[in-house]
């Protein structure tokens, strides 16, 4: 998810998306730069009067005109300077907010093939960082042009005012130091997106950390992460620094260039005043100006390579932005209207990458019927689940609700006729009421409650400290697994959809919970379509019919005792796991 754009068109495409719709707020910062700017130019320009009528040839009258004058700049200057300082951070402010949230939307609107791809860490990054160095590039473009081109523009004028061949002495740095620019500025580009890469991975350790701890606990392998994070930290280190160094590699060479210069001035106006041909005041005025010229500078001789850094970050946000929502996400299409529940799915193929895990698929899922689906590991059953919700699109074939093509389909309307329960509950870092809601979002508190009496959770659940307003932490961490699983059929007990995916909701449940929960999930099934996943086989011998997947391939089908009395893939599956069993 990276590509090379220009600068000049991610420039100008900036500009466009952001300029046009805040051009009200951006001209009124440009105009008070620019006002800015202005009051520069005049600090160096009254300099002269400065010191040939306080100084050299004084009188009352001129020195409180100066006086007052120079107390009008300044004044004038600090208050300009300040109002375009919060009117461009208030556009950059909600530059960035609403560049997340175009973010956060492309990114909700990826299949979850997308999704696996990504990296967390990566993405933080792009949030965070990515989002930042937009608003700074702007930032950096509207300063530049508004108060160093045109306090540049503005002590240059100065400078030629006073003496016109004094002027082009003093500017005589300016090739070297853009030919320096120029190298520094290619350099740039590479180290900054090795760096925002480093540090997305960076992030992704922390995260890691956090969220396997009790496996990194438990393999004693505190030491493997501690050895990974200091090798990201310390390249992350020394890729700052090389960032650091090529940011300021600018100043020492401006320094040097700017002392010659300065120097030259010296000798030329010295022996320009011994000749009669400059007065005190304007050598002061156009000295003055060139100091304060320095600062505008060197920061647009950083400005280049500033902004390569930034415009790293602004393409890092764009090559999310640009990526098209998938297929499965639609919006357009027509609504999905279950009327008894049959799923059927047609010669279906599917692949991840380039392995292909269903091949030529067909299967009928009947209306109000407990549809099992069984066999080895890796053979497609809980990719068969994905598709049916469309987490992930068929590369072929046709999936069908109650004769309802799935291809024209918008998403809402069939995520809305399907709850699914996992073998890993997730839960959000909210409460427990708020987990449950994620259900149905306009439910009252009495239906939440009622659909937690009926996972068999309302007695865990008023033991918590604050009942149902106790926060389960990030992932449900505060809770045990059997508690987090009954959260989550409390969820889709409240969903009341008329369709139910079950994908092993009890494999890693001890015998207690597991109790718990298949009373739970028995109400939960009633009078829906089902489907559920099981390698535990006792938990579907009532099912209505029993698919047999390998490989992805359909293998056979029938209730428990016609596959039983087969004697195929079923009942060797069945009698090796009642021998481990005993």
């Amino acid at each position: 998810m990276q590509n090379n754009v220009p600068t000049w068109a991610l420039t100008r495409r900036l500009l466009g998306e952001n300029a046009r719709k805040y051009w009200v707020g951006y001209t009124l910062g440009f105009v008070l730069l620019a006002l800015s700017s202005i009051m520069t130019g005049l600090v160096a320009y009254v300099m002269e009067d400065v010191i040939n009528n306080v100084f050299v040839d004084p009188s009352p009258a001129q020195v409180w005109s100066v006086a007052v004058g120079v107390v009008a700049i300044f004044v004038t200057r600090g208050l300009t300077s300040y109002a375009a300082v919060i009117v461009l951070a208030r556009i950059g402010n909600k530059i960035v907010a609403s560049m997340q949230l175009r973010m956060f939307d492309r990114t909700q609107a990826q299949s979850l093939s997308w999704v696996d791809q990504q990296d967390i860490g990566d993405l933080v990054v792009r949030f965070q960082t990515g989002v930042n160095s937009v608003r700074l590039a702007i930032q950096m473009l509207v300063q530049s042009a508004g108060r160093d081109l045109l306090t540049l523009a503005a002590l240059i004028g100065v400078m030629f005012y006073q003496d016109p061949l004094m002027a082009f002495i003093a500017l005589f740095v300016a090739p070297p130091a853009i030919i320096m620019i120029v190298t520094v500025m290619r350099r740039m580009t590479t180290v900054a997106r090795d760096e925002f890469s480093s540090v997305g991975r960076l992030i992704g350790l922390v995260k890691e950390v956090v969220l396997g701890a009790r496996v990194i606990k438990s393999f004693r392998v505190e030491g493997l992460l501690a050895d990974d994070m200091a090798t990201v930290v310390e390249r992350v280190r020394k890729l700052n620094n090389k960032i650091a160094r090529l940011s300021n590699m600018t100043s020492p060479i401006m320094d040097m260039l700017g002392g010659i210069a300065f120097a030259a001035i010296i000798l030329y106006g010295g022996t320009q005043i011994a000749a009669g041909n400059l007065d005190a005041g304007s050598l002061f005025s156009f000295i003055t100006a060139f100091m304060l010229v320095y600062e505008p500078a060197k920061r647009l001789g950083k400005f280049n390579v500033d902004y390569q850094k930034h415009m790293v970050g602004a393409q890092m946000v764009y090559d999310i932005l640009d990526t098209p929502p998938a297929q499965s996400e639609r919006v357009d299409g027509r609504k999905l209207e279950v009327r008894e529940g049959a799923i059927s799915l047609q010669h279906v193929e599917f692949a991840y990458g380039d392995q292909t895990i269903l091949h030529d698929l067909s299967l009928a899922f009947p209306a109000r019927k407990v549809t099992a689906l069984v066999g080895p590991s890796g053979g497609g059953k809980s990719t068969v689940l994905s598709l049916i919700s469309r987490l992930h699109q068929a590369r072929q074939g046709v999936l069908e609700i109650d004769g309802q093509d799935l291809s024209g389909i918008t998403t809402d309307s069939l995520r809305r006729n399907i709850a699914l329960v996992g073998q890993d509950a997730f839960l959000f870092d909210t409460t427990i009421a708020g987990n449950i809601r994620m259900g149905r979002p306009g439910a009252t508190d009495q239906q939440v409650e009622d659909a937690a009496r009926a996972a068999n959770a309302h007695d865990f659940i008023m033991r918590q400290e604050h009942g149902y307003e106790t926060r389960v932490g990030e992932g449900g961490g505060r809770l045990s697994g059997g508690q987090r699983q009954r959260i989550s059929i409390a969820r889709a007990m409240l969903k009341d959809a008329p369709i139910l995916l079950l994908d092993e909701p009890t494999a890693a449940l001890d015998t207690m919970s597991e109790r718990k929960v298949l009373e739970a999930i028995e109400r939960l099934m009633e009078n829906r379509t089902v489907i559920v996943i099981a390698h535990r086989l006792s938990t579907i011998r009532d099912a209505d019919v029993i698919h047999v997947l390998s490989e992805g391939r359909l293998v056979e089908s029938g209730n428990h005792d016609a596959l039983m009395a087969s004697g195929a893939l079923y009942r060797h599956l069945h009698d090796t796991q009642y021998r481990a069993d005993d």
